[in-house]
């Protein structure tokens, strides 16, 4: 037996007999290579110098520096040192050598056979696992091809859980040599070999390592070695002795970060899939997301049992999202869904660190969620964990530019910033992805929240939240600075969900212990996010905020007032429609733009004027403003300014009536074709380029150009749903798209424009544009049914609507206002639906019971022609012959009806499957034949 035998890879030193072996085969070595291996090996991971090496070697002669490198020459050739990626002996210039490889000493034998049989045994989960078939798969058939590989995750992801069925798979498949080591009660990690020799029945009577080894040797099998993490450095050296010295070994690890060992290979665990984001999911949809398939099926055999309902659905929804899809939150959550009851578990879930405590027994770093973060928490050094703790202001991802950010401070320097993100990343506690050639990281919820508390007891959660408040202003001054030169879908991709740490800025700007002034600038400059996001209810709340704090420190009058009268304008119009309350604002707003010579400003101020007058029919208050805004254009050169006078000014002329003209300006607009978007600090204006196009659409399918304008129309929404902004698309929709649909007659397409319009409305929150919706739908319903629309009263309310709304209604159902309901000024005809107006009073008077009702309506109808015509207004004056001549068809009057119909119906050049058209082609067929 020998006493002194240093093992390390493939080799065994026998100091004592000067032998060196690989694979028990002798290597012929010389005495004085054996000295220098001996005391390398002896003092492996130490720097051993030259003179210490000729002292060894050479004891009491003087020989050359080069004598001791022809040496060390020769033992790399025998070792195979650099071969394959191995490395023994490294060098030091000047100073002198270094053994590197895991070294084993101990009493060994290798002449002995082995006498230690090892029993193999293998673990299966107690349950079967959900939604990770495809992580079994894939981690079996990797241990097919890799000697290690490692499972990462973050505590409670299912690591073990999803090992244990591997290891259960393997052996279905036919490898039974399998031992399941667990080290995650181990408390020092001198024991883990222990573990190892203990988990595989081993007979310990000394050094645990030699004894493994011995038994391992010429086996063909796996160990893994499950939950590494906090004896890390001992787990990947035993784990990497073993792949060196037992070449049939594979180990499978499971830990929060990788063992960084010489052959390892890692497969990162993801969460379960959670269902995106949605207003109104049904039981159904939710159910195929595996995280919600494994909270139904925990609740279900929980004490107080819970199902998924419809009325349910969204709830669970949204707990498996605060959840992050984590396995182990969501265990918790469902086994006290039952004795909480959903709602409350869902709104209490801020608090679930302490809310979430029916855990497993067996495993107590898995009791509570409390527990099993302070597992991870407990392994980091303490300028790792004043990071993670900093880290938790952000509420969406972040680079590391926004990591250095928020977490430098007193202590914390740049480089402690970097290599702890470096670290957390590796121990899973930060999620990480990749945009382009830039990491993106972010906190599970569940460890933000924990964090959270870690930094409030710290003391230094008000320098992280205000270094975070000016880490985001940051952030919004470059998204303003690509906003123009970026593609739409590029820069919400990068800057969308900031508006989620604009809302944790604004939160500690508006506390007592706030900046006021920065909040005030943050809701400013962060108006895009919120619109584009749709959250007018949110960035409301916060526009008043940012006033009040105005006014109360007499800071009004200036940009910033101005800016969140602007902002109050357009989510007033949106939520409330037109009236006072957005004139208000927005005349204030042009006001101090005026004083301060803003031209962008009054250009968006002015033009929300001009519109409102405009749909409240004072079109000679609309034209001034018009005038105003072309005046601004010309004298500033502002091609922006110039594109929203132009467009202005065509819608202004088409609610006059003037229909030629608005044409006229519409199609010289779109002939441009200049996208000309609002620029960052102006987005309460649609977008010029499709509403442009959206309004000569109508234009178009007035004056008898059915096909042009509803290929149009189409193109314009299409744009605007791509462009991300939403009032301009519920405006295209609920003042075009919708009309035009009902106008010729598709009712699938106006059941599309109506979803379309009701989805987006609720999705932003735009009550006003939503009222349209819900009307629109009303009335297609009402026609589905058969009902006669015309004497129904399937809208309450229409006659409190505002002019341009009641307009819009009359050219869809005439029947839908009757009288004083029509109009609300004597000039009837200076529309752009005056012939409508004037045709609809007609049909009025023919469901009348006056004795005269056909006199009174034909001299109606033909009043409708005579505008018609005036206005250029081709399919009114269709109308209007139709109705004229179904008149006179009933009074007899065959001949006189076919003329009035025949002219009109062949100016048409296009259209002809609308219904107003397929119509007259019918009446005007009979009329013939009856002739």
């Amino acid at each position: 037996m020998v006493d002194d035998s240093l093992c390390f890879g493939t080799f065994e030193l026998r100091p004592k007999q000067a032998v060196l072996l690989d694979g028990g085969r002798r290597i012929p070595l010389g005495s004085r290579a054996l000295a220098i291996l001996t005391v390398l090996a002896r003092r492996a991971g130490g720097l051993v110098t030259t003179d210490e090496l000729i002292q060894f070697a050479w004891p009491g002669v003087i020989v050359e520096e080069s004598n001791v490198r022809v040496q060390v020459a020769a033992l790399r050739k025998a070792l195979r040192d650099g071969m394959h990626g191995q490395r023994y002996i490294v060098n030091e210039s000047g100073r002198g050598y270094r053994f590197i490889a895991p070294i084993v000493s101990a009493a060994l034998s290798g002449l002995e056979p082995r006498s230690e049989v090892i029993r193999w045994h293998q673990r299966a989960p107690s349950l079967p696992l959900i939604g990770r078939d495809k992580a079994i798969a894939d981690v079996v058939e990797r241990l097919g091809r890799e000697r290690m590989l490692t499972l990462v995750g973050p505590g409670g992801i299912g690591k073990t859980s999803v090992a244990m069925s591997c290891m259960a798979r393997l052996a279905d498949l036919g490898r039974k040599e399998i031992c399941f080591v667990d080290l995650s009660t181990l408390d020092d990690p001198s024991r883990v070999a222990a573990a190892i020799a203990s988990a595989l029945h081993l007979p310990l009577s000394g050094e645990p390592i030699p004894v493994i080894l011995r038994a391992l040797r010429g086996q063909s099998a796996l160990i893994v070695l499950d939950s590494c993490e906090h004896v890390i450095v001992a787990a990947a050296t035993l784990a990497e002795t073993l792949l060196l010295s037992c070449s049939g070994i594979g180990i499978m690890a499971t830990s929060r970060e990788a063992l960084r060992c010489k052959g390892e290979a890692v497969y990162r665990l993801p969460p379960l899939q959670v269902p995106p984001n949605e207003d109104a999911p049904s039981a159904t949809d939710i159910t195929a997301f595996s995280a919600v398939q494994l909270f139904a099926e925990r609740a279900a055999t929980s004490l107080n049992p819970v199902s998924i309902t419809p009325m349910n659905a969204g709830t669970v929804a949204r707990i498996c999202r605060q959840l992050d899809g984590l396995p182990l939150a969501l265990e918790l959550a469902a086994a006290c869904a039952g004795t909480l009851g959903l709602d409350i578990l869902a709104s209490g879930l801020g608090d679930r660190l302490n809310l979430l405590t029916q855990g497993r027994r067996t495993i107590a770093r898995h009791e509570t969620l409390r527990a099993m973060l302070d597992w991870s928490h407990d392994l980091l050094a303490d300028d790792h964990r004043a990071v993670l703790e900093s880290l938790s202001v952000f509420r969406t991802a972040f680079t590391l530019n926004g990591a250095i950010a928020v977490a430098q401070m007193d202590g914390v320097s740049e480089t402690d910033v970097v290599a702890a993100v470096l670290q957390l990343a590796a121990t899973s506690l930060l999620h990480v992805d990749k945009a382009d050639t830039t990491a993106i990281y972010r906190l599970l919820d569940t460890t933000r929240v924990y964090a959270t508390e870690k930094l409030v007891a710290s003391g230094r959660l008000d320098q992280a939240r205000r270094q975070h408040a000016d880490y985001v202003r940051m952030r919004l001054a470059a998204a303003e600075a690509e906003w123009k030169a970026a593609r739409q879908d590029d820069w919400w991709a990068r800057n969308g969900s900031l508006v989620e740490d604009v809302q944790a800025a604004l939160d500690w700007a508006f506390s007592p212990e706030g900046d006021a002034r920065t909040g005030i600038e943050l809701t400013i400059s962060s108006a895009p996010l919120w619109l584009g996001r749709s959250q007018l209810g949110e960035y409301w709340t916060r526009v008043t905020q940012s006033l009040n704090r105005l006014i109360a420190t007499d800071l009004g009058g200036g940009r910033e007032e101005m800016q969140l009268q602007l902002a109050l304008g357009h989510l007033v119009f949106h939520i409330h429609g037109p009236g006072p309350a957005e004139v208000l604002a927005f005349q204030r707003a042009l006001e101090i733009a005026e004083s301060t010579d803003d031209v962008p400003s009054m250009t968006t101020a002015v033009w929300a004027l001009a519109h409102e007058r405009g749909v409240m029919g004072d079109h000679p208050a609309a034209m001034s403003l018009c005038n105003k805004l072309i005046a601004l254009g010309e004298s500033e050169g502002n091609l922006e300014t110039a594109a929203i006078a132009s467009r202005t000014l065509a819608l202004t002329k088409f609610r006059q009536g003037n229909l030629v003209e608005a044409q006229r300006i519409g199609e010289a607009l779109v002939a441009e074709h200049r996208p000309v978007g609002p620029s960052f600090g102006t987005v309460y204006r649609y977008d010029q380029t499709t509403a442009s196009r959206a309004n000569l659409a109508c234009v178009l399918w007035i004056r008898g150009h059915a096909d042009r304008a509803l290929e149009m129309v189409r193109g314009a929404v299409a744009d605007a749903a791509e462009a991300r902004n939403p009032s301009s698309l519920c405006y295209i929709l609920s003042s075009c798209a919708c009309p035009l649909a009902f106008w010729s007659g598709d009712n699938e397409l106006a059941a599309h424009y109506i979803d379309l319009l009701a989805s987006e409305t609720q999705r932003n929150a735009f009550a006003y544009m939503q009222g349209w919706a819900d009307r629109y739908r009303r009335i297609w319903t009402a026609r589905k049914a058969g009902v006669d629309v015309a004497g129904s009263n399937i809208i309450p309310g229409v006659s409190n609507l505002i002019w341009f709304d009641r307009q819009i209604l009359v050219s869809i159902e005439a029947g839908l206002l009757s009288g004083p309901d029509l109009v609300d000024t004597g000039a009837r005809q200076a529309s752009w639906c005056g012939a409508e107006v004037l045709r609809a009073e007609g049909e009025r008077a023919l469901r009348s019971s006056e004795t005269d009702r056909q006199v009174l309506a034909e001299r109606l109808f033909v009043e409708a022609l005579d505008v018609a015509r005036e206005q250029g207004a081709l399919a009114w004056e269709l109308r209007a012959a139709i109705s004229l001549a179904s008149s006179k068809r009933k009074g007899k009057q065959p001949h006189a009806a076919f003329g009035i119909l025949q002219p009109v119906l062949e100016r048409f050049s296009e259209g002809f499957e609308t219904t107003d058209l397929l119509a007259a082609s019918v009446l005007l067929n009979e009329l013939r034949n009856s002739a």
